[in-house]
């Protein structure tokens, strides 16, 4: 088996960079661009300065430029940074071509998503362009395949992440143009990028040059397809000829559907074992393609053939495949979920549905009571431990019952439950009524859950940190509560400092030096940075008590219910949005109180008028306007307010419930 972990000298490489075989820039089969090789002697060495940067070791090296370790002194921390030379665009002098590579530095800079690789900086450098970027411990996804077996479910999880990069650099008006597993980095976290934006280019422009497709590839631009490099060497066409579609090779302009194309290739390739189309050289290759000869996949796939649909549809000619790269993952969200199952209750089928807690209360081994009139006081949110199932909660036609499809169907006691910020993964704790659990995740697209804590603890609120690689959760010990972090794939625990704070109550994690805790002796909410252990007091609960936070995309906001007395038992209730930059509140309902989340974008918060209940889910402008109606949840379920979070899709919910 192959060592997925990189060597010390790459052992966080840029987004460009995740192993010795899998670099984007200098292994010669990932080469992706026709222009001179970037010679020994044009190298600099360690120690130069590149603006304010200080060069170290090269960690690659390619047909567009080259990859150095760097370290910015200004802000004390390390970077990747390419420096790339304009000449490498053929029919262009250096001061064109340098003032071309600015603009699309600059704009890549304007990039900013979960799931495309930090662009920190870019320049001018003599004749050249630099461009800084963050540093990432990871590997690429040909070598993730490669280190062990992957459920068909994990792989397409990893792809949905690179599928949502993608989207959003279409949504900057970007084309990457040279989609393929090399630059697909899987960080050690579980976060993934899309990275070497190297090609991109604005929507709808041509690509550089044209090559023949009546001949063979020269032996410098073609190998066999399987198992060598295959038609991964550059030619005079930009992209990588195994992955590039049709318009690609024929040099006519490109927009986001090629982008799809190679997607598609890739996720065919790692579900399957093999390119989607037959063909040693590009032209017979490209023969299949125009053709529409898309193989089958072997009948030992375990993926279902539901999903190879949907990918012969992204294969297909320009007009053919899905409007956008949006829709395509949508379709291949729904292709992967298990068909709904029907439980029976009196005379009908009644769909069982499942709640997921985004940030826990205290506990209490009560049944919910009945949900009560608007008038009755509200009480602080509890956690409540009692046998469940986790459920997926999607909507479906205007009228009807949402669809849904259970995730764990055990029966076991499982309470705090947090959904992270993309929606793919769910935390929960399982365990005995008692209130003694053990950490578990899962995924969105069904699998068995995967055990993170191994002994049985008083496991209290659990947050997903904001770039979704670790959690954090309360452990009660004795009188005490600890703060605790654990990391998804190597499970290492480490106790969070917290110096002056006696936690209590529910954990928000905002932004990456913003946790949200209650603390002793008054239960007020304080913003703490997890690294240092400094806190502040949220400046916004001095004028009330506030309940059940949930943190805006960015880190900004947070949505809260809030009791216009200190008196949890008011029933003088608002929504209200909060800012974490100046304490300065919106109140967006006074009648839809009890926050849900936020829509992926930010633009709608989701709330509900029930507590202890929920009956339906209204969508609420972020900032203000009318609520709109999303969800209705069938009578025979038992659903909290704190144990119902946003699952990324628009309309989809992850839910603990148990029915009646």
């Amino acid at each position: 088996m192959t060592d997925p972990r990189p060597t010390d000298e790459l052992a966080a490489l840029a987004g460009t960079v995740a192993a010795p075989h899998a670099d984007t820039f200098a292994a010669p089969h990932a080469d992706t661009f026709a222009a001179p090789h970037a010679a020994s002697d044009e190298r600099l060495a360690p120690g130069t300065r590149v603006d304010r940067y200080v060069l170290g070791e090269v960690l690659g090296v390619g047909g567009m430029g080259i990859v150095y370790r760097a370290f910015d002194p200004g802000l004390g921390r390390p970077v990747a940074l390419k420096l790339v030379r304009p000449g490498a665009f053929a029919g262009l002098s250096v001061g064109e071509g340098q003032a071309r590579l600015l603009r699309e530095a600059q704009t890549m800079a304007k990039l900013s998503h979960p799931n495309t690789v930090a662009v920190f900086d870019v320049g001018a450098f003599e004749d050249q362009v630099f461009v800084a970027m963050e540093l990432i411990d990871g590997v690429d996804l040909a070598l993730w395949l490669r280190a062990a077996p992957r459920p068909w479910r994990e792989t397409l999880a990893v792809m949905l992440q690179a599928g949502r990069g993608l989207a959003a650099a279409h949504a900057a008006g970007l084309v990457h143009r040279d989609f393929k597993p090399e630059n697909v980095l899987v960080a050690r976290d579980g976060r993934v990028r899309v990275v070497d934006f190297g090609l991109a280019r604005a929507v709808g422009v041509a690509v550089d040059s044209a090559a023949p497709t009546s001949r063979a590839l020269a032996d410098t631009e073609l190998a066999a397809v399987s198992p060598g490099p295959a038609l991964t060497q550059a030619g005079a066409v930009v992209g990588t000829p195994l992955y590039m579609a049709p318009e690609q090779h024929l040099g006519e302009p490109v927009d986001p559907r090629a982008d799809q194309f190679s997607f598609c290739v890739t996720l065919y390739r790692a579900l399957y074992g093999a390119h989607p189309f037959a063909g040693d050289q590009r032209e017979s290759l490209l023969r299949h393609m125009l053709a529409g000869d898309i193989r089958e996949p072997g009948r030992d796939s375990e993926a279902p053939r539901r999903i190879f649909r949907i990918l012969r549809r992204g294969l297909a000619a320009h007009d053919a495949r899905y409007p956008t790269m949006d829709a395509l993952l949508a379709a291949l969200e729904r292709g992967a979920q298990r068909p709904v199952r029907a439980w029976l209750a009196g005379a009908g089928a009644a769909l069982v549905v499942a709640v997921a807690a985004f940030a826990l209360m205290n506990k209490t081994d009560e049944r919910p009571p009945t949900p009560a009139p608007p008038s009755t006081p509200a009480l602080p949110l509890q956690s409540t431990r009692r046998q469940a199932d986790l459920v997926l909660l999607r909507h479906s036609a205007p009228g009807s019952e949402p669809r849904s499809e259970h995730l764990t169907d055990d029966k076991t006691s499982k309470w705090s439950l947090a959904v992270s910020s993309g929606g793919d993964a769910i935390a929960f704790v399982r365990g005995e009524s008692s209130g003694l659990g053990e950490l578990f995740v899962t995924s969105r697209l069904g699998g068995p859950p995967r055990q993170l804590t191994h002994e049985p603890a008083a496991i209290d609120s659990v947050v997903w940190r904001p770039d979704g690689g670790s959690l954090a959760y309360t452990r009660r010990t004795g009188e005490h509560v600890e703060l605790w972090s654990i990391a998804l794939t190597r499970g290492d625990e480490r106790r969070l400092a917290h110096p002056g704070l006696e936690l209590r109550g529910p954990l928000v994690w905002a932004s990456e030096a913003a946790l949200l805790c209650r603390a002793e002796p008054d239960g007020s909410w304080q913003i703490l940075d997890p690294t240092t252990g400094a806190h502040r007091p949220l400046v916004a609960d001095a004028h009330g008590s506030l309940e059940q936070l949930r943190p805006s995309p960015d880190g900004a906001s947070i949505l809260a219910a809030s009791h216009r007395e200190r008196d949890p038992r008011s029933s003088n209730l608002k929504l209200l949005k909060v800012s974490l930059v100046d304490g300065v509140s919106t109140e967006l309902s006074d009648r839809h109180v009890w926050p849900l989340g936020w829509s992926r974008d930010g633009a709608n918060v989701y709330a509900t008028d029930s507590q202890r209940v929920v009956r339906s889910i209204v969508a609420i402008p972020a900032d203000g306007g009318p609520a709109r109606p999303v969800l209705t949840l069938p009578g025979a379920l038992t659903v909290r307010a704190d144990a119902l979070a946003p699952a990324g899709q628009a309309g989809s919910f992850v839910a603990l419930a148990s029915q009646e």
